[in-house]
C-alpha cells in the first residue's frame, strides 16, 4: 500500500483517550493493552486513502481483521463495488464483502458508460457505422435510470454507473 492509513479507536466511558494504530499486528497489540470488550470500541479512520469507504462500512472490533486482510488490497472499481452494496443497498458490511463481485459497475459519465456498455456486448455490430454516431448516449442512460436500469453514485470523486439488468437483456 503506498499511503499509511492511521486508525484511532476509543473505548466508551473510559475517558475517550485515542490509541492509534496503522496494522492489525499494532491493533492487535493495543487489543489486548485496551482489555476492553469488542462493543466498547469505536473506531475512527484518521488519515489514508479509504477514509469513506470506512466510514460507509460501520468497521467495529470483530470486521476490522476483514478490513486489513480483504477490503485494503481491492482496487477501485472493487471498493465502489462494496461501497454500492453497504451503503447504497444496506447490505452488512460481510454481506456486502460477499455480494460485491455480483455488481456490474463502470466508473464515468453514465452516457460515455451507455456506449462503452454497447460496444463491448457487440450490441452495435448490426448497427451500420455511420448511424451509430446519431445515438444519444445520455438519453439512453436517463431512460435505464428513470427504468431503474442504472443507478448512479459518486465515490472517491468518481461518478460510478451500475446496471441492475441481466446480462441477456
Amino acid at each position: 500500500m503506498a499511503e499509511t492509513e492511521l486508525i484511532q479507536v476509543r473505548v466508551r466511558g473510559r475517558g475517550a483517550i485515542p490509541h492509534f494504530f496503522h496494522s492489525l499486528e499494532e491493533w492487535q497489540e493495543k487489543e489486548a493493552l485496551l482489555g476492553a470488550e469488542p462493543e466498547e470500541l469505536e473506531f475512527s479512520y484518521v488519515a489514508g486513502p479509504y477514509g469513506e469507504l470506512f466510514k460507509a462500512m460501520g468497521i467495529d472490533a470483530h470486521t476490522l481483521p476483514l478490513w486489513f486482510e480483504q477490503v485494503r488490497g481491492l482496487k477501485q472499481p472493487q471498493r465502489a463495488a462494496l461501497f454500492f452494496r453497504r451503503y447504497t443497498q444496506g447490505d452488512s458490511f460481510v454481506t456486502a464483502l460477499q455480494e460485491m463481485g455480483e455488481v456490474r459497475i463502470l466508473g464515468g459519465d453514465p452516457g460515455d458508460v451507455m456506449e462503452e456498455l454497447h460496444l463491448e456486448s457487440g450490441a452495435l455490430d448490426q448497427v451500420p457505422e455511420p448511424f451509430v454516431r446519431y445515438i444519444d448516449w445520455e438519453r439512453m442512460a436517463n431512460d435505464w435510470m428513470r427504468e431503474r436500469r442504472l443507478e448512479i453514485f459518486r465515490f472517491e470523486g468518481i461518478l460510478w454507473v451500475v446496471f441492475n439488468q441481466t446480462e441477456d437483456e
